[in-house]
């Protein structure tokens, strides 16, 4: 990687260079509020269409702890061999860093923090592909703001590098 994306308002660098991941962030700091989360309501996929296809938002029901995938852009059904939408994410993850995402993303809605990782994976075959695959992926995730102010909903962008080279699981949250 080269230098990471330095936000104008954080001295922290963040880990990322990809300009898909560079913009995405870009746009969700722009609609933050007091520099805090933004609000789902406040969102439209159409400002960020020419990346959207790498783009998927999940839900968080606090009655029952499900999340289910609203939205699951159509590079993200390429990479992964099928569509995601209406899955449970604890159910989608894969790979032997699952528990450790999930933990990161657990950290990401309580802190209010957004949320980097970068690892390689192996998909399942499944009916759609009958083979499994390495694909390899930066991931960026923001939490959102419901109507109520809880954080009620995710958006997340991910970079498929085209050959999956072997990222160990790294991740970090940053404001």
């Amino acid at each position: 990687m080269s230098d990471a994306y330095l936000d104008e308002k954080s001295a922290v660098p963040r880990p990322f260079t990809d300009e898909s991941l560079v913009s995405f962030a870009e746009y969700l700091d722009s609609k933050r509020l007091d520099g805090k989360c933004a609000r789902f309501s406040d969102l439209q996929l159409m400002d960020i269409y020419k990346i959207a296809p790498y783009v998927y938002i999940f839900d968080i029901d606090h009655a029952d702890g499900k999340w289910p995938l609203r939205f699951f852009g159509s590079k993200l059904v390429e990479a992964y061999g099928r569509d995601l939408t209406g899955s449970d994410i604890h159910d989608a993850i894969q790979g032997p860093e699952r528990d450790a995402l999930i933990q990161a993303m657990d950290k990401m809605i309580a802190d209010r923090k957004s949320l980097w990782t970068i690892v390689t994976i192996e998909t399942e075959a499944n009916s759609d592909t009958r083979e499994s695959k390495l694909v390899a992926y930066e991931r960026l995730a923001y939490p959102l703001l419901g109507e109520s102010g809880a954080v009620d909903h995710v958006i997340s962008i991910v970079h498929v590098y085209p050959t999956p080279i072997d990222h160990p699981f790294q991740t970090r949250h940053f404001d």
